[in-house]
């Protein structure tokens, strides 16, 4: 309730982005802190319940058309909506994600997390107001408006970003997922930000998911079942029925194991003839009667990364990388990490690389430019 000239020396009045919730500024406190203030809309709280209410009996109207369990996605959706209506959960879960990062699975402290996130400003947080770092880049969305505005586009450098992009996300969820079990649970390209140093940041906590220890381990034995060389699809079904997935009743067994696939693994080929499109009639999707609440923003996570994948063009594997976490959860099998002088010099050769394809766009440019130019005067001459 105190003016803003009390705690804030300066305070941008033009949010740097808004949403249906909330809109963020910048803003620097007097101790010289620059920071983020995430202020929440005014009389916004019944509208948004309202309106998720008749989604969600759209969803159930018309639960026989759609290719997945929209009721249940967005029924989990208003539920977890209480805490993002509460700046104050928001602020302790992004907190708790953030020393998560900071940490290895044995405690020990990482040189660089795989994935950034801003921390609260202690003392600075209500039901309504949200005063946390302030992360210096832009996100996807961004990034992707730029390029449609320019017209221009760097193939070197969009695929780097890719790379760098798809290998953030899936350490940083695995870690969330499977050392912590909770995770950020709405991970959108305006949520995802490439920073000035080219690191990945991950932005906004109002939705988050907390699991339970036996969904965490259901998962890790999903992880190292899927890595196999010669699956057992079998087994990889017994572990997804017992995650509370239950088929339609015309349905194949194989529709377990072809959705853990279509989840976790965009490098391999489905059991059952299934295909990973969710709108064709082969998708394992379309044989799934209900899928358990506490998987659907894991979920939304794992295709979120596969369809950068796809975007990019860059084959990965989400349960593949998520292996040896997944063997340290279950088995305390000790993993293999980077040292801290192989993650320096892995960040020197990212820098490197970025430079490059940042040169060779400037150069690509200038010599597009120069060719013009000589055929103009090549045409006037004539």
């Amino acid at each position: 309730g105190e003016p803003i000239e009390t705690p804030f020396s300066s305070f941008e009045e033009k949010p740097l982005g808004s949403a249906s919730v909330a809109q963020v500024h910048k803003a620097t406190l007097k101790s010289g802190k620059v920071v983020a203030v995430k202020v929440m809309r005014p009389y916004i709280e019944p509208k948004l319940k309202g309106d998720v209410q008749n989604i969600i009996k759209f969803a159930k109207a018309f639960e026989d058309l759609l290719p997945l369990d929209y009721y249940l996605v967005f029924t989990e959706i208003a539920e977890r909506m209480e805490d993002e209506l509460d700046f104050r959960q928001e602020a302790k879960a992004m907190d708790k994600i953030n020393d998560l990062m900071q940490r290895k699975p044995d405690g020990t402290k990482r040189f660089r997390p795989w994935l950034h996130t801003p921390r609260s400003v202690e003392g600075m947080v209500t039901k309504r107001v949200l005063v946390m770092d302030f992360l210096d880049g832009v996100t996807l969305t961004q990034i992707g408006e730029d390029a449609k505005e320019s017209g221009q586009t760097n193939e070197a450098l969009a695929k780097l970003i890719g790379e760098k992009l798809i290998k953030a996300l899936t350490k940083g969820f695995g870690q969330m997922v499977l050392q912590g079990g909770l995770f950020h649970g709405d991970p959108h390209p305006g949520n995802i930000m490439v920073l000035k140093n080219g690191d990945i940041a991950l932005l906004d906590f109002g939705q988050t998911k907390q699991l339970t220890p036996r969904l965490q381990s259901q998962l890790a034995e999903l992880c190292v079942l899927l890595e196999e060389d010669d699956r057992n699809f079998s087994s990889i079904a017994d572990v997804v029925a017992a995650m509370g997935v239950k088929l339609t009743p015309e349905a194949k067994r194989d529709a377990l194991s072809a959705c853990a696939v279509w989840m976790f693994d965009s490098l391999s080929e489905m059991p059952g003839n299934y295909t990973p499109d969710e709108f064709s009639e082969n998708s394992p999707v379309r044989s799934i009667a209900s899928f358990p609440q506490d998987l659907v923003m894991v979920g939304r996570a794992a295709v979120l990364i596969r369809g950068i994948c796809a975007f990019f063009d860059i084959p990965w594997s989400v349960s593949r990388a998520w292996a040896p976490l997944a063997r340290w959860k279950l088995h305390g099998v000790p993993m293999e990490e980077e040292s801290e002088a192989q993650r320096r010099v892995m960040a020197w050769v990212d820098k490197v690389k970025l430079l490059g394809a940042l040169l060779a766009g400037v150069l690509g440019r200038i010599w597009a430019g120069f060719l013009s130019l000589f055929f103009l005067r090549r045409r006037a001459e004539a």
